[in-house]
């Protein structure tokens, strides 16, 4: 029974960093390896990131002829992928056909419901599930009702069985299987999963409570990649980096005992709460070139509502330290926080001008299926207007999915482009925005033609 495991490509490309990435699909290449360990005959086709039309990826599978096909999506890209799911359909009849990922995660019956060619949802971490879901199907007469963490459509009804208990110990799973990747500029290394912050505009798939690998698991992956591939860099994937400051210096300490910094750089994304300068020169050391910080507002009242557990203080804080100790800093806003206002949003602008982080990156507020924000969309809480109900309007940067009484969706556009120009501008960084509009030229226009297009004519006060 061949199993083949797909990362579908995008009909429009909207954020080249997620619609045509640089990196392989992490979770693909966990659930790849989890099925060779146990000599599953299984294949992936990370289309995404090959960049392969849909007659290219169609045509690999002609020569793969899998029995069973897992899919993944982002719930911006759940139409276009069932869309595939039914042209995959229509290769393989007998095939059956499972989907993956956060979307699916949090709506398992709606998915069933709303898109007829999945067969199965997989809930949560996919390696055991779907590895059970193989073996339940290799049977002569399979019961899929015993395959915790899967929901299926059986007679006309929705069944939805009991969740799977989530890994604990990480360090048991084997490395993803990036041998049967094509060779990529950047890997990405996971080592932890999970989150103990609530915030209210994160669906936390991995659930509430940090399971972190030993930092002995994470540089020996670290060391594989960095002398299997030979990446530009590595993107340590998951904010709980630093959340253990102890487990955090082993693994620097070890990358610079090994002297892998010598050999990559690599990037990596926390919280505000678990570094300062002491750190983030420890991190430097080990071969960092630039942090993540999720700022996502310059307004106190606002800050206190995401249960994010920061403040201005602690954010101005931790810039300053990582600044001090050469790394630049990503700084990540969002405009349409619940009673965002112009006002509020006037004052985001304004701190992020005073932090100016070498790379600034401003979102619109996306109520993503999981999140406290899309129930309180959902219900008009928070000074919410839900616009959509169509799945490919839910992205950050060019999405349609809410808007606010005293922000309207073309007011959240402004502010979003505002951030970017008073930035650089402010800051006297003109050649930085001539770079930054060139390097993002082709999400610029589309932006500008979103923008062009839209019937009201508001706009933000001056700031």
């Amino acid at each position: 029974m061949k199993v083949a495991l797909i990362n579908p490509s995008v009909q429009k490309v909207i954020e080249r960093r997620y619609d045509r990435p640089v990196f392989p699909h992490l979770g693909l290449g966990y659930i790849a390896s989890y099925l060779r360990k146990r000599d599953v005959d299984c294949h992936v086709v990370d289309a995404k990131m090959e960049g392969l039309s849909l007659p290219g990826l169609l045509g690999r599978l002609k020569e793969i002829r899998p029995h069973l096909v897992g899919l993944t999506s982002m719930t911006h890209e759940i139409g276009s992928v069932h869309c595939v799911a039914k042209r995959i359909r229509e290769l393989f009849p007998d095939a059956k056909i499972a989907l993956g990922g956060v979307h699916a995660t949090f709506l398992p019956a709606e998915t069933l419901r709303d898109y007829p060619e999945f067969d199965f949802v997989v809930s949560g971490e996919g390696e055991e599930t779907f590895f059970d879901l193989y073996n339940t199907l290799s049977c002569g007469k399979p019961n899929v009702s015993t395959v915790a963490g899967l929901s299926f459509l059986e007679g006309g009804t929705i069944k939805t069985n009991p969740s799977r208990e989530k890994i604990y110990n990480l360090d048991a799973l084997p490395f993803p299987d990036w041998e049967n990747f094509p060779v990529a500029r950047e890997y990405p290394v996971m080592t932890s999963r999970g989150c103990p912050f609530e915030c209210i505009f994160c669906a936390n798939p991995n659930g509430r409570v940090l399971r972190a690998r030993s930092a002995e698991s994470v540089v020996s992956e670290f060391e594989w990649v960095v002398n299997r591939f030979h990446p530009q860099r590595i993107v340590f994937w998951d904010e709980g980096l630093t959340f253990d400051r102890r487990r955090a210096e082993a693994i620097f300490d070890a990358l610079i005992k090994k002297g892998l910094q010598k050999k990559v750089k690599w990037y990596a994304q926390t919280h505000v709460l678990s570094v300062d300068y002491l750190l983030f020169k420890k991190m430097k050391e080990a071969g960092c070139v630039s942090i993540g910080l999720g700022i996502e507002s310059g307004n106190e009242k606002i800050l206190s509502r995401l249960q994010k557990k920061t403040n201005i203080a602690k954010i101005k804080m931790a810039v300053k330290d990582a600044k001090r100790a050469g790394l630049p800093v990503e700084g990540y806003f969002i405009f349409g926080h619940p009673y965002e206002t112009k006002e509020t949003a006037i004052d985001t602008i304004r701190f992020a001008v005073k932090l100016n982080p070498e790379y600034p990156v401003f979102g619109i507020m996306v109520p993503y299926p999981g999140t406290e924000v899309l129930r309180m969309a959902q219900k008009g809480e928070g000074d919410y207007r839900l616009l959509s109900k169509d799945w490919s309007d839910y992205n950050k940067q060019l999405g349609h999915a809410l808007e606010l009484a005293h922000l309207n969706r073309r007011q959240l556009e402004l502010f979003q482009l505002k951030g970017y120009i008073y930035v650089f501008i402010c800051n006297l960084r003109l050649i930085s925005l001539v770079r930054f509009f060139f390097k993002y030229r082709k999400e610029a226009v589309a932006f500008m033609k979103k923008m062009l297009l839209r019937k009201e004519n508001h706009g933000p006060e001056a700031i």
